[in-house]
């Protein structure tokens, strides 16, 4: 079921339509093979705290937020092929389009909030 993802503090949506991946086999998989990502568009993934971008096709922003949905780390325009790194009190990831973060100007410390679309 899709989700909206809202940064609460600056009040900017960041994603209309994001997916969960909140089970095993949708973790694994995440947004692999897939031949893009539309603006508008997301993934969360929980729990997860790395990700890697292997055997996609087109850069990402990864937000990494604890369990209080608070930004640890951005990574914006992360490549396809690359490894990203361990996020200490990591809980959720949210992959976006890249560019998102900086659009929508998201910023370490902010808080994120989903509800359904």
């Amino acid at each position: 079921m899709p989700v909206q993802v809202l940064n609460i503090d600056n009040h900017h949506e960041l994603a209309g339509r994001a997916e969960l991946a909140d089970n095993f086999s949708k973790r694994l998989q995440g947004l692999m093979f897939k031949a893009e990502l539309l603006s508008g568009q997301g993934l969360i993934i929980q729990p997860c705290n790395m990700i890697h971008t292997h055997f996609m096709r087109f850069p990402i922003d990864a937000l990494f937020l604890d369990g209080d949905k608070k930004i640890l780390h951005i990574i914006e325009s992360m490549p396809p092929w690359r490894n990203g790194p361990h996020i200490k009190g990591g809980y959720y990831v949210v992959e976006l389009p890249a560019g998102t973060a900086q659009a929508t100007e998201t910023e370490v410390g902010h808080h994120l909030e989903w509800k359904r679309a």
